[in-house]
């Protein structure tokens, strides 16, 4: 089948930039409108894409035509740039309101690079912008880690949660059904037709949407040994990009873990929130006895959290995966970009060589769009309405999970994804409020549900979407926004000083010094580069941050 998706900038890459690039200052501002007052937008153009923000531009330009914001001028022009490029420094940029992921934000507020935002977010309700619709502040729709963290510097905002993405997988529930994979009460598989007789699922629950998946890491690792025989292929991902698998080890970490105890990562306080939530915190000894031991976290030794067990499976899954090139696809190389991974996928079952599961992050389906209406010119009507779904994550090592006794599903939003208006706008009072007006409307009741209507993904806030909304939505997104709904969403985001002056070293993708994997005197940033060199699972689990290591980086912090 011919190729043709273009090899992205991954996420990765913008980490290590940094920061941002205004290498479109000149072009943009020769489109400025002289009648208007002009804003600048920078949205980076990754799997969410950008018509939400072109769309979400237009109404707001057409809502604010015949208003003044400044002598001689009517109206607003809203410029976006969208690219996946860097900027190479915020004040000297052109860019007001930046939309994007995986920067520094505390130091960017620390450098006085990003606007005070509170009056927008805790001071006023979004009534104005709402057409008097909500008398609520952005700040209520926020969870309670979220405003303890994000007034992190002086008690005010300066950054607010944008897309919210998860670390996982995507199954076909089509191969599911009609290779009858779904797994039975007590053991043997089915083809989910009689749901009276599915597993509960990961959450102990009857009669939901995880019924039939697999609930333990044994039932998974099973459950890929009947794909095999049944002729299913468990898994693609793109080898291009390494970090992809981290993603999985990631969801799988935070599943088996839940909420409480997966934030002592970047919390590193067990007693935060009064909870007394302990680490069950692993080991291995050469010979390969596991011992667990519940340790209290706090800054001196919140290396420890590094060593969940949770995190350890996670790294089992992915050596498991690998362990047998039946488990993978065969197209799997080094060269196979993201995009290539996600058509190979969506077209496996129409071409009878059906892939279960798509290694990726949650935004795939958005960014597969050209991929699928190239699945329809081939295929017709039968690549029409494709079953997708997200998958949640085994929540127990072994066995299957009995009525009751399974655990609220948790997932991951781990790009560091949030939107701010730059510093900039403080030269211009007519752009700074109509700037503040832009980024306050975004977190409206009805700009949230319209950027889930273009792009199949939540905001990183709270929010209820409407029957009407979501009937309007693909299959996939609509398993997003079921499982938003029922599951502990994690936004890993602390008020803690090691987590403030240093959030890049916590970001999971792969690249940051925590995640770091050391084996034979090498150091990988990817658990499959780790492994392809010879390492065990149980070799790169240990082979993480050491107590040297983090005291060496850390101790000013809490001697």
């Amino acid at each position: 089948m011919k190729k043709y998706g273009k090899c992205l900038m991954p996420v990765a890459a913008m980490l290590l930039a940094g920061c941002l690039s205004g290498c479109n200052n000149g072009k943009i501002k020769n489109k400025e409108d002289p009648t208007k007052t002009n804003i600048y937008v920078y949205n980076f153009d990754g799997g969410i894409g950008t018509k939400w923000v072109q769309n979400a531009a237009a109404r707001f330009e057409e809502k604010y035509a015949s208003k003044s914001f400044e002598e001689g001028k009517t109206g607003v022009k809203v410029h976006i740039d969208a690219s996946k490029a860097s900027i190479d420094s915020l004040p000297s940029s052109i860019y007001n309101i930046i939309f994007t992921e995986g920067l520094n934000y505390f130091d960017l507020a620390n450098q006085n690079q990003l606007l005070d935002i509170t009056d927008i977010v805790k001071e006023t309700t979004l009534e104005d912008v709402s057409g008097g619709a909500e008398n609520v502040t952005i700040e209520s729709k926020l969870t309670d880690e979220q405003k303890e963290a994000y007034t992190a510097i002086g008690d005010k905002y300066y950054f607010l949660p944008h897309y919210e993405t998860y670390s996982g997988i995507c199954y076909d529930k089509d191969v599911f059904k009609k290779k009858a994979l779904y797994i039975k009460d007590g053991g043997g598989y089915t083809n989910g037709n009689d749901t009276s007789v599915l597993s509960v699922g990961p959450n102990g629950i009857k009669g939901d949407y995880d019924d039939g998946l697999p609930s333990s890491i044994e039932e998974f690792f099973n459950l890929m040994d009947q794909m095999v025989l049944v002729n299913v292929v468990p898994f693609i991902w793109t080898g291009q990009y390494p970090s992809y698998l981290n993603n999985l080890a990631i969801g799988t970490w935070t599943e088996l873990e839940g909420k409480d105890r997966f934030q002592l990562v970047y919390e590193l306080d067990s007693n935060k929130y009064g909870k007394n939530t302990k680490s069950n915190t692993l080991s291995i000894s050469d010979s390969g006895v596991k011992t667990v031991t519940e340790d209290t976290i706090t800054m001196s030794n919140g290396y420890k959290a590094q060593y969940q067990e949770g995190k350890y499976y996670g790294y089992k899954f992915i050596e498991k995966i690998l362990s047998n090139p039946k488990y993978y696809s065969s197209k799997i190389t080094t060269v196979l970009s993201h995009l290539d991974a996600q058509e190979e996928f969506i077209n496996s079952n129409l071409e009878n060589n059906p892939i279960a599961f798509l290694i990726e992050g949650s935004y795939w389906y958005n960014e597969a769009k050209d991929a699928f209406a190239r699945s329809v010119e081939i295929y017709g009507d039968r690549a029409e309405e494709r079953n997708f779904g997200w998958m949640p994550l085994p929540s127990q090592i072994s066995g299957q999970v009995k009525v009751g006794e399974g655990k609220k599903n948790t997932m991951i939003s781990s790009l560091l994804s949030r939107a701010f208006i730059n510093a900039n706008v403080k030269k211009d009072k007519a752009v700074e409020e109509v700037s503040k007006l832009f980024l306050k409307t975004m977190y409206t009741q009805n700009e949230l549900e319209n950027f889930t209507l273009d792009t199949g993904c939540t905001k990183g806030v709270n929010y209820t979407i409407s029957s009407a909304v979501k009937e309007k939505l693909s299959k996939y997104s609509q398993t997003l926004i079921e499982l938003k709904d029922v599951s502990d969403v994690i936004d890993p985001v602390s008020s803690n000083k090691i987590y403030t002056d240093n959030s890049t070293n916590f970001v999971f993708s792969g690249i940051s010094n925590i995640w770091k994997i050391k084996y034979n005197n090498n150091t990988y940033t990817s658990i499959r580069d780790c492994l392809a060199n010879g390492a065990t699972a149980e070799q790169a689990f240990m082979g993480g941050i050491t107590q040297e290591e983090w005291e060496s980086s850390y101790s000013k912090y809490f001697q």
